[in-house]
């Protein structure tokens, strides 16, 4: 016991006595109640009452009583065992069993707290006797740390991995940080005798293509003791029935014992939507595995690319600078033209980006004019040549007056404020130091309708007027760049910080802004990708908006997904503030449509799409069990490498000559004095007490 402490000043409990001694006197002094008993059932009496009131009073201060509680932590040893794929290939699942089975009696013989660990894909809890090999990679890195930070403080005694070495996934676990020290052994596990092998070491791909284009793709084929063999390498697209079309095939010759090539296949896009290839290599003749020569890959044929016009009032170096700018991004078709050349129709294009447009080159006002009318988007860039007066005329997003021709060099400020889409603010600060626009002077006015991302500093001074502001007017969205000298801030931005990604970054934005079209769909569904992995959750996010076009989720929203052989799954999504969302857990390989369905009573709305799942196929690469890297790593760990033969001499080996000991950790524990059982008894002992003899005496 560490004592007693009080949560008021200690002079309170002189307080306490005397309140004890007064009130016991009050009742007992000079009283003549048991005179005829003697005056020892007096004083009897005033003793039980005064400690009564006493102890009554001291628990009205609150008394701590502090002492310490001792408890007994048994070593921990750790027994983690793996439990991919990669094992069941090259070795009989039988044989493994009844290794995992001998493994498990490690160290049971000693006082140890054996826990056991699964790892693979994933670490979890499980046991090493009832394993199925089932993991599709292997991650030894999330293992160390999950052990780092698991049983960080513990008494932990030593840890035993079971693994072939193979690594797939994660970092290298050699530069993972061990932060116990505890030794560390493995029993090397698989097989590292190269074997005659051919396969697909990696296919290097672009996600996304656009339609009616070519697209590559790089097929990395390696081969060991197969010198002298020959292979074809061909290429399918899978339809959604399952059918293959071969659209490539190719002749491998195989010269050496440790062969590598690489292999381009050009394809074209030629219809839209999800496309599922494979490339497979025919077998040889005696090869150790045959699954590791196909190689499934997705790619996403996009039909979205956007036409954008850029129309000039005459040649100008940003002209060029905005068409470089977004021709670095494949989803946009730009086209450039001045009024001198232009003849063509505005209405096939998504955006229209006026430069110096109205300006006073002559039929510019009449192209301007046919732009506007066409109802497509518009981008106005202002210049030295500009037709303010027209151009205020044109637009209602900004007005412009009093100028007189005369120019300002305004440098961009970034409004924080600014929320149509995001941006990086860290990345954004780089304008402070930008080379100025040559901007018109007057006095601007702008819409409510208008969100202005960047405001003009005029030398040392702030200003409210835009630079860029973009806004919808009309059901149109509109752009206004209040300045020309953009191939200035290009240039300045390179020259200083080796690349352009601010002034890429904000015309890709402002264009990619202006020219998406509004969403009106009452009901949103989304997933965050449409490819999945096979051991990775699928989740969708959902929006619906009633006829005011408020966001709210007070209806259930439903979600069926159907496979390719019509077998159905119905979930209900979760509400959350004012949207819904849903994780539905992973799927086996596959291609699946969803339709989700909302009823309020009166309407029912509706939202499909498809998304894919595909096979995780690390495990087959390589079957070459790593133990080097088990070596190093036990080493590192003062451990050993244990080989599957040794195993019934294990505690011989790692455990013989070992002592391990308990571990007493002390911890200082608070409780109020009130809360003691023994101290109520004793108070109501005091009070039954004085109250038993008052009445067997006859007074009370």
């Amino acid at each position: 016991m560490e004592g007693l402490s009080l949560m008021y000043p200690a002079w309170m409990v002189i307080l306490c006595f005397a309140a004890g001694l007064i009130y016991g006197t009050l009742h007992y002094y000079k009283t003549r109640q048991f005179s005829d008993k003697g005056p020892w059932l007096t004083r009897l009496l005033f003793i039980l009452r005064t400690v009564a009131v006493t102890l009554i009073t001291l628990l009205l201060l609150a008394p701590l009583l502090k002492y310490f509680v001792s408890t007994e932590e048994d070593p921990v040893w750790i027994i983690a065992a793996d439990n991919s794929a990669s094992l069941s290939m090259i070795q009989d699942s039988l044989e493994l069993k009844d290794l995992m089975n001998s493994l498990s009696e490690a160290g049971s013989d000693y006082r140890l707290d054996r826990e056991f660990l699964l790892f693979g894909e994933e670490v979890r809890d499980g046991d090493i006797t009832e394993m199925d090999f089932s993991d599709r990679s292997t991650d030894i890195n999330s293992l160390l740390e999950y052990i780092n930070n698991t049983y960080d403080g513990r008494n932990l005694a030593g840890v035993l991995i079971a693994t072939d070495g193979i690594v797939n996934r994660g970092g290298n676990p050699i530069y993972t940080p061990i932060r116990h020290s505890a030794p560390m052994h493995f029993v090397a596990m698989g097989d590292t005798t190269v074997r005659r092998d051919l396969l697909v070491r990696r296919v290097l791909h672009n996600r996304i293509a656009y339609l009616g284009e070519k697209f590559s793709f790089q097929v990395d084929v390696s081969a060991v003791m197969a010198a002298g063999s020959s292979s074809q390498l061909q290429v399918f697209e899978i339809g959604s029935g399952g059918e293959r079309n071969m659209i490539h095939s190719e002749e491998i010759n195989i010269d050496q014992a440790d062969f590598f090539q690489t292999f381009e296949v050009i394809s074209e896009a030629n219809s839209p939507g999800l496309k599922r290839f494979r490339v497979v290599l025919t077998p040889i003749e005696g090869e150790l595995s045959i699954e590791n020569n196909t190689r499934d890959f997705f790619v996403d044929v996009l039909d979205n690319k956007q036409e954008i016009l850029i129309l000039g009032a005459s040649p100008h170096p940003d002209l060029g600078t905005i068409k470089t700018l977004l021709e670095n991004y494949k989803n946009y078709e730009v086209s450039l033209y001045t009024t001198n050349n232009w003849s063509g129709n505005f209405e096939d294009y998504d955006l229209i980006i006026l430069h110096q447009l109205p300006s006073t080159v002559r039929n510019s006002q009449q192209m301007t004019r046919a732009a506007i009318e066409s109802g497509k988007p518009l981008f106005f860039i202002l210049g030295s040549k500009s037709n303010i007066v027209q151009f205020n005329r044109n637009q209602d997003l900004l007005e412009i007056s009093g100028g007189r021709g005369r120019t300002n060099d305004a440098i961009p400020l970034v409004n924080p404020q600014f929320n149509p889409f995001s941006f990086d603010s860290e990345l954004y600060d780089r304008f402070r130091s930008f080379v100025p626009l040559s901007s018109p002077f007057g006095q601007y006015e702008y819409s409510p309708a208008a969100n202005v991302l960047l405001y003009q500093r005029i030398g040392q001074v702030d200003t409210d007027m835009p630079l860029l502001a973009v806004g919808e007017i009309s059901n149109r969205r509109i752009g206004v760049l209040t300045g020309e000298g953009l191939w200035r801030w290009r240039l300045y931005e390179f020259s200083s910080f080796d690349n352009t990604d601010v002034t890429s970054d904000i015309i890709q934005k402002t264009i990619q802004y202006l020219s998406i079209a509004e969403d009106d769909r009452r009901l949103r569904v989304f997933t965050d990708d449409n490819l999945y992995d096979e051991n990775e959750p699928v989740i969708f996010e959902a929006e619906y908006y009633n006829a005011s076009f408020q966001r709210i989720n007070q209806f259930d929203l439903k979600l069926t997904i159907t496979d390719n052989e019509e077998n159905s799954f119905d979930y209900v999504f979760d509400r959350r503030d004012d949207h819904y969302l849903l994780s539905t857990g992973p799927f086996q390989p596959g291609e699946y449509r969803y339709r989700a369905q909302l009823e309020t009573g009166m309407e029912v709305f509706s939202a499909e799409g498809a998304f894919t799942v595909r096979p995780i196929e690390l495990e087959a690469i390589n079957l070459s069990a790593n133990h080097s890297l088990l070596r190093l790593l036990a080493s590192s760990q003062n451990g050993q490498l244990i080989y599957p033969s040794q195993l019934n001499q294990i505690n011989d080996l790692i455990f013989e000559g070992r002592e391990f000991r308990p571990i007493v950790h002390n911890s200082l524990r608070t409780n109020l004095v009130l809360n003691l059982f023994w101290i109520c008894i004793a108070l109501m002992l005091f009070l039954f007490g004085e109250w038993f003899l008052r009445r067997f005496y006859g007074s009370y």
